[in-house]
């Protein structure tokens, strides 16, 4: 997932951004930044956000620290993604989840050593990686409304741009609109090509 890693570089942390309740126009500057640094993608999803349709949110990761927190607990999420995180977290399931400590997501080349995209699901790398595998229920990679949203994406591609080259396809993707690059991850994978150049 390409929009969990956190920078020490952020506008975030650079202008002292924190959220506050019941202030609308500095959780907007706050949501403002976190997309721009999430290339304008769903942090838990990987859809791109549209204003009137995904309701983009500033959601805290772990919601014990939600008013005593900062930007390391911070994404932008669709309004799907948070209430199903909400629900979730209502249960109480993963309060003691070691994953809120050790944030391993967090770090791109940690997420990509523990978690990898496989046949069209999110798996542990390691079998035998509890905090792993508990990340992946938790945020629901592969809940069947995502799944089928993500397989559906590859779909459509592999149908217009399949049989394209490499450098054809990659040039197809940066002439469309964003939301045709939800789900990047899966889209890399399936077509063995680095979207990196397009999202920055």
């Amino acid at each position: 997932m390409k929009f969990l890693a956190k920078s020490d570089q952020t506008e975030v942390l650079r202008d002292g951004l924190l959220y506050k309740s019941g202030n609308t126009n500095n959780n907007k500057l706050l949501r403002g930044c976190l997309l721009r640094e999430q290339k304008g993608f769903c942090a838990y999803t990987e859809e791109y956000l549209f204003e009137s349709t995904l309701c983009p949110e500033v959601e805290h990761f772990n919601p014990s620290k939600k008013n005593s927190d900062n930007y390391y607990n911070y994404y932008v999420v669709s309004r799907f993604a948070n209430q199903r995180k909400m629900k979730i977290d209502r249960k109480g399931d993963y309060n003691l989840a070691s994953f809120f400590e050790s944030l391993f997501f967090q770090g791109k080349n940690d997420f990509i050593s523990r978690i990898e995209y496989k046949e069209g699901i999110y798996v542990e790398v390691d079998m035998n990686d509890k905090e792993a595998k508990d990340f992946i229920e938790y945020m629901g990679f592969n809940e069947e409304i995502i799944f089928k949203k993500r397989n559906n994406t590859i779909r459509r591609l592999k149908n217009t741009i399949g049989g394209f080259l490499k450098e054809e396809q990659i040039e197809y993707l940066k002439l469309e609109e964003k939301d045709i690059l939800s789900f990047p991850t899966a889209i890399e994978h399936e077509f063995k090509i680095d979207l990196s150049e397009i999202l920055n």
